[in-house]
């Protein structure tokens, strides 16, 4: 199970109504939570052992998923591309 489905687990046994109540309870924002939720961003390493001291999400459920390069970035390519974009690979 990823990071971001464990994630979304705990939120649901601890019955916070919205990603807001939970992110009030982290500390976090809003849409930190939101996406952290849904796959599209890890926590780094801070917020990752904040995790698993409030949630008990261990640091390895976040060693893969959002930081993989398929991921995609705000226009589509993977994030990878982006970062290169104008070099001759």
């Amino acid at each position: 199970m990823s990071g971001a489905d464990q994630f979304k687990a705990w939120i649901k046994r601890r019955r916070f109504e919205t990603y807001k109540a939970a992110a009030t309870y982290l500390g976090l924002d809003q849409s930190i939570v939101t996406k952290i939720a849904n796959g599209k961003r890890n926590p780094g390493l801070a917020m990752a052992l904040r995790l698993e001291r409030l949630a008990g999400i261990p640091v390895k459920a976040w060693e893969s998923g959002a930081s993989d390069s398929s991921v995609k970035g705000r226009r589509g390519k993977p994030r990878n591309a982006m970062r290169t974009k104008g070099l001759a690979v």
